[in-house]
């Protein structure tokens, strides 16, 4: 899916939904980054959609999904910011 389908499908997705968004500083020692809402999401069943800007390939996971947020999991370590976008399901 290419970046501008996702940010049609994000906007779709959201009407009438509660989201979050946010970005991240990972540095080249990080296998996990703890994300924390600023305010609390409705459940635990939101989908969370990223964007880097880095050229290093690694995959990125979401776990530890809560009200209160959620960890990004990298496949490779990678120094750069990562833009999160949690939509309520």
């Amino acid at each position: 899916m290419a970046v501008a389908d996702i940010s049609q499908w994000a906007l779709r997705a959201s009407a009438g939904k509660q989201t979050r968004s946010g970005s991240v500083a990972v540095a080249l020692v990080d296998s996990t980054k703890e994300v924390t809402f600023s305010e609390a999401m409705p459940s635990a069943n939101y989908t969370v959609l990223f964007e880097r800007g880095g050229v290093t390939a690694t995959v990125l996971t979401v776990s530890s999904k809560t009200v209160s947020g959620f960890t990004i999991n990298l496949s490779v370590a990678v120094n750069e910011t990562v833009k999160w976008l949690a939509v309520e399901d």
